[in-house]
């Protein structure tokens, strides 16, 4: 059947069907509103161009179009939201760490000698008391004021920074009202609206989503172990929320919190590495472009560590597996490490990505001024090939340059002299 055909079709059946409703005194509304928020796509373009030639079809362009219009404002709103906190910002734990030396009033340099300063789980039991009594005073403070406020307001941050601010804007801005709360898995945490389903979750790869139930797929963590599952209305004793469906928790319903409450639970876990290692001092670069989402470029500091590498392993012949244990060795060493991933060879089972770094190190005997050029050259070498398109790279590099140079002047004193690179990646596998 011709297009045309099928389309004059469609036209005279939603005619006869709006005329029968008029005739039963039902609102072409109520029939409407919950089949269009159903639908998975955006009609509002499609229906305007079919209709608006059509002065026929007066009576259901009166009743869809307000309708319409309120879905698709919404919808590009709540897109909006999620896409410019991602792009704006990196995902990083430099603020929060900055945030809780503050509270505990240490500085970076402190943290640089005492690496495990903010860890529940090692170090020095009186830091621990210290850092437990900062989490437990988050209690009395006001999510939207400093200093609480800084660790979520600006577009770079954690997991939970990032629903807040995103849901945040929504609040303010879009037509239809929300009702957000968070919930907490544990290791990660995302926010959703009761009015909605708008699910906001930083490691979605295909943007803000809405979920009605059920679990959702494209995450980067992996296959989601959480599933939406609404109240059952015949059982009054059921309830809504996110329900476990794979770890060994089955069963049980992630706690849905409100804002400061979900702003604690990620302080608590990014101090609470159960190996007790330091708490994490990482920025993610990110960039979100036509449907997908992309993580590339990960800089991260080295706390403690190796202060120099052992001597060159003797290579076995096999390229991909040299550059992998090129790259165990170098991830131990104490300094700024510059990594990246990239695809293991066609038929290569991995535990994990492959990866390469770039390491920068304090207190070589063989550093100097021109060694500490080189690390800024190497920083934009860096940048340039091994991190996202430059643009957002750079807005979310500026977003958190400042957080970065406290590390950076941090090291320069504590771990004194100048930086130098002290590990280049191999390319024995031509990646």
């Amino acid at each position: 059947m011709p297009l045309s055909s099928g389309l004059d079709l469609i036209f005279h059946v939603l005619l006869h069907l709006f005329e029968t409703l008029k005739l039963l005194g039902v609102s072409q509304r109520i029939i409407l509103s919950p089949l269009l928020r159903a639908s998975k796509f955006n009609p509002y373009k499609v229906f305007k161009r079919i209709t608006a030639s059509r002065a026929i079809f007066t009576p259901f362009w009166t009743a869809v179009i307000p309708i319409m219009e309120s879905l698709t404002i919404d919808k590009l709103v709540i897109d909006k939201a999620w896409i410019d906190t991602f792009n704006d910002g990196p995902y990083t734990s430099l603020i929060m760490v900055s945030y809780l030396l503050d509270k505990m009033g240490l500085t970076h340099e402190y943290l640089l000698e005492e690496p495990f300063t903010l860890s529940l789980k090692s170090g020095d039991n009186k830091k621990k008391k210290e850092l437990q009594a900062a989490l437990e005073a988050i209690d009395a403070e006001e999510i939207t004021q400093p200093p609480l406020s800084i660790c979520w307001t600006t577009p770079a941050g954690r997991c939970t920074s990032f629903a807040l601010r995103t849901t945040n804007d929504l609040t303010e801005k879009v037509v239809s009202k929300v009702n957000f709360w968070s919930y907490d898995f544990g290791s990660h945490r995302v926010a959703r609206c009761k009015n909605t389903t708008t699910l906001m979750d930083s490691a979605s790869k295909r943007g803000a989503l809405f979920l009605q139930q059920g679990s959702w797929v494209g995450s980067t963590l992996g296959e989601q172990e959480w599933s939406w599952c609404p109240k059952d209305p015949s059982n009054p004793d059921s309830k809504d929320g996110f329900l476990d469906i794979r770890s060994k928790k089955k069963g049980k319903y992630a706690p849905e919190i409100r804002r400061r409450a979900a702003m604690k639970a990620c302080l608590v876990q990014m101090v609470s590495d159960k190996k007790g290692a330091q708490a994490p001092a990482l920025t993610l670069f990110r960039y979100f472009k036509d449907t997908e989402s992309e993580f590339r470029g990960l800089m991260s500091w080295k706390l403690s560590g190796k202060d120099k590498k052992e001597p060159e392993f003797t290579d076995t012949g096999e390229p991909f597996d040299d550059d992998q244990r090129d790259d165990d060795v170098a991830r131990e060493l104490k300094g700024l490490h510059l990594t990246w991933t990239y695809e293991a060879p066609e038929g290569r089972k991995v535990k994990r990505d492959p990866t390469k770094r770039f390491v920068i190190q304090w207190g070589d005997p063989r550093a100097s001024e021109e060694t500490e050029k080189e690390c800024f050259e190497t920083l934009k070498i860096y940048f340039d090939n091994c991190c996202i398109a430059s643009g957002p790279r750079e807005v979310q590099w500026n977003n958190i340059k400042e957080e970065h140079d406290k590390f950076w002047n941090a090291a320069c004193k504590v771990w004194k002299g100048h930086p130098m690179v002290t590990h280049k990646p191999h390319d024995r596998s031509n990646n």
